[in-house]
């Protein structure tokens, strides 16, 4: 006789000793890392108040890596964790970063002999 699809996937499933241990750590780490965001977003909060009404200037390598990691977590998510920018400036500055990319910019070479100016 053929098995059935019920004993297929008990035979392949985990002890239930292991299933509750595997369920119980991740269970643990969803709470730890719910800490941890809770924390950056509190220090978020305190260097925020600190610094006032003032623009921060970031450099472009910390846009980059703003607009990016925003780009993953996308709109909504950027709506509730963003502090340094608005959730549209991310994602901007992602949009940005993509058209220069493929702009070729990079590839342009300047033609003909290098200008020197003349000293005297």
């Amino acid at each position: 006789m053929g098995r059935t699809a019920n004993t297929a996937t008990t035979e392949n499933a985990l002890p239930l000793p292991l299933q509750f241990l595997a369920a119980w750590i991740g269970v643990w780490l969803g709470e730890q890392q719910a800490r941890v965001i809770e924390y950056q977003r509190a220090e978020n909060a305190a260097l925020m108040e600190r610094l006032g009404k003032r623009r921060l200037p970031l450099t472009d390598g910390e846009r980059r890596r703003l607009a990016e990691l925003g780009k993953a977590l996308g709109r909504k998510a950027l709506q509730q964790v963003a502090t340094i920018a608005t959730p549209d400036t991310s994602l901007r500055w992602y949009r940005e970063l993509v058209a220069a990319k493929y702009d070729g910019s990079k590839m342009l070479r300047k033609v003909g002999q290098n200008r020197r100016r003349e000293g005297g």
